[in-house]
């Protein structure tokens, strides 16, 4: 696998580039737009839809992967807009993202890039791959709607008209969660690979250590990717209170906000094992600079989020192709569709099992509650094994 560290974008590009096919229309840059909040205080100065939706999207600067993916969302609605639609996003009413919706399921096919992608100033981009699944609706509504809601808070709409409407339908989150974890065994076929790689050099030695560091960091701790690849060795610290030891990582997750996360026996053992191949300490010190995950080629410089992404999704690729050989097809197909995510939630829905859902919600840096739903799966399985049961007994009689 390349060992080059990809760079990642970590500021606000262009919504639309200079396209021969795609343009914002001047005359429709939502200055006028019909819900735009005409009196009373402004919160921000923003005077038409691209700057606004720009500064909404400046949010997310320090979360690369998500700021990509939000700012393609908001580029399509108001390309769409200004292009089908005929109106400034502004000025867009519930019937017009209702329309939104069916077109996304059937667009156009000038609006369909075939074949390989290609970068956005390529002539031959289009805003779209195909037509949108339930699942993928349900996310582009979610963050329009997101965008709209902060919009209306700062003032620039005078309303959302997507407020309390199911535009997409249901979301399908709750009926997919009990999918989106790793169970152990596959766990164990991961570090069965991981060990298996060839150390006879110091490349070798060095990817296979940072590749194991990589893997418990995500399981042991929960933190989300952003937050693992800023982190610093420095930012764990040792605290005593009385005969009571305790290690902590501080992390400074979504909207800036700071949090403190306990580690376990597990992450301080790999942590030894690790600092030990680094050459370092058996424990950092507070305030060390050392990144927690590291290039590979300069140890002092942290890893970029989009390289973690890609070495976790090698990880999983690697353990699916070990459990086809296996002849465990139906593991190997939800592994392969693993990503840094599942390790997370992995790591919330074993927390669940020793506290309580607060404690969960405080450690994962939740902002609402209701999101650990997604992780607590275990009535499900116990109303499986108790159905399963009673039908084999009903069969016995």
């Amino acid at each position: 696998m390349p060992e080059s560290e990809l760079t990642t974008e970590t500021q606000v590009l262009p919504l639309i580039v200079a396209h021969p096919r795609f343009t914002l229309p001047a005359a429709l840059n939502g200055c006028d737009g019909y819900l735009r909040r005409r009196e009373g205080l402004r919160l921000m100065a923003a005077d038409n839809d691209y700057d606004a939706v720009t500064q909404w999207l400046s949010r997310y600067t320090d979360s690369p992967r998500t700021l990509h993916s939000y700012r393609g969302h908001i580029e399509r609605l108001l390309l769409w807009a200004t292009n089908v639609r005929g109106k400034p996003l502004s000025s867009l009413l519930l019937e017009d993202y209702q329309a939104y919706r069916e077109w996304l399921k059937a667009p156009p096919a000038d609006w369909v890039m075939e074949g390989a992608r290609r970068p956005r100033i390529h002539p031959e981009w289009r805003p779209l791959a195909g037509p949108l699944s339930a699942t993928s609706l349900t996310q582009t509504f979610r963050i329009i709607g997101a965008c709209l809601s902060w919009l209306e808070k700062k003032r620039y709409l005078a309303d959302n008209p997507l407020a309390g409407e199911q535009i997409a339908g249901p979301s399908q989150r709750r009926m997919d969660r009990t999918h989106r974890y790793i169970h152990d065994d596959d766990w164990a076929v991961l570090q069965g690979f991981v060990a298996s790689l060839p150390a006879e050099s110091a490349r070798e030695k060095a990817h296979q250590a940072r590749l194991r560091w990589i893997a418990h960091c995500a399981f042991l701790t929960g933190l989300r990717i952003s937050e693992l690849a800023q982190a610093k060795m420095g930012d764990i610290e040792y605290r005593r209170r009385g005969s009571h030891e305790s290690w902590w990582i501080e992390v400074r997750g979504k909207g800036d906000k700071q949090r403190l996360v306990p580690l376990s026996d597990d992450f301080l053992e790999e942590l030894r094992a690790y600092r030990e191949h680094l050459g370092l300490s058996p424990r950092p010190v507070r305030g060390e600079s050392q990144p927690l995950i590291s290039h590979l080629g300069n140890a002092a410089t942290p890893i970029k989020v989009q390289r973690l992404h890609g070495l976790i999704k090698y990880l999983f690729e690697q353990t699916a192709d070990v459990l086809d050989r296996e002849g465990e097809t139906n593991r190997a197909s939800a592994v392969r569709q693993a990503s840094m995510h599942w390790l997370r939630h992995t790591f919330a829905k074993n927390a669940l099992e020793a506290m309580t859902p607060v404690e969960v919600q405080k450690m994962m840096g939740h902002a609402d509650l209701t999101t650990l739903s997604i992780y607590a799966d275990a009535e499900d399985e116990r109303l499986y094994d108790h159905a399963r049961h009673s039908i084999k007994k009903n069969r016995e009689r």
